[in-house]
Formats: structure tokens, C-alpha cells, sequence
């Protein structure tokens, strides 16, 4: 029988946050990973997934075409303004 570890269990053993923990699994990132209901089972051999965070350091700009004209300014309560605005 396989045995698995607790979601708690994989935090402590990777250094991870348990909600850090519940992405991985709701990603399906670990290997092995099963599901009993509400409840995840992760392999007790299980490593932990790699970082997906650029590590290069080189940020990688989005496509011009989808990025706003910068048309829209924010005018609110929490913009300095009374509501928003085209200019």
C-alpha cells in the first residue's frame, strides 16, 4: 500500500505555506497526486515541483497588441479623483 502525507505534512517537509501546498495540488504540479473527496493525497516520495518564477531575471514584456493605449486614467476614491474618466 502506498502511504501518502497530509497537505500540513508537505508544507513542513518542502518549507512551503499549507495554502502554497493546496495551489500545487489544485494545479495537479505534483506527481502522484490523488484525491479522496475534499481531501488530497500526496505520495510520501513526492519532491516538490519546480519554481515556475523567472529566475533569469529577464522580464519578458507582454505583446504590445494587448496592452492599453493608457486612454483610461483612474480618477475614484482611491485614485485622488471623484470617478473614473476618458481623456
Amino acid at each position: 500500500m502506498k502511504s501518502y502525507m497530509t497537505i500540513k505534512e508537505a508544507a513542513a517537509k518542502w518549507n512551503l505555506s499549507p495554502r502554497r501546498v493546496q495551489i500545487l495540488c489544485a494545479q495537479a504540479r505534483i506527481p502522484g497526486l490523488e484525491r479522496f473527496g475534499s481531501a488530497w493525497a500526496i505520495p510520501a516520495d513526492a519532491t516538490q515541483p519546480p519554481d515556475g518564477r523567472i529566475k533569469s531575471g529577464t522580464f519578458i514584456q507582454p505583446d504590445s497588441s494587448t496592452k492599453s493605449n493608457g486612454s483610461q486614467r483612474r480618477h475614484g476614491k482611491y485614485f485622488g479623483g471623484s470617478s473614473w474618466s476618458e481623456e
